[in-house]
């Protein structure tokens, strides 16, 4: 936070000028009275979470594999190691 603070201070004494909310509110819980609507909101927003998760998870994932495991696309539990 102070890196960022000092960075955006040197940008705007240099004449960008960025605007950052300053006061703090509480987000309110909408209720969606419509059930098609609120399934279809649910819906991308489990798909949203999924893309957003897959990335980070298969790089974790990855992390564990063999790089020849990885190169040939055939992983399995028997590739998998804390050694990689």
């Amino acid at each position: 936070t102070i890196l960022m603070l000092a960075v955006m201070s040197r940008l705007e004494k240099g004449g960008t000028y960025f605007s950052v909310s300053k006061v703090s509110s509480a987000l309110q819980k909408q209720q969606i009275t419509n059930p098609v609507a609120n399934v279809v909101v649910h819906t991308l927003a489990y798909l949203l979470f999924a893309v957003y998760t897959l990335p980070v998870l298969l790089i974790v994932l990855y992390s564990f594999a063999d790089g020849a495991a990885i190169q040939t696309g055939q992983l399995s539990l028997n590739s998998l190691t804390l050694e990689n």
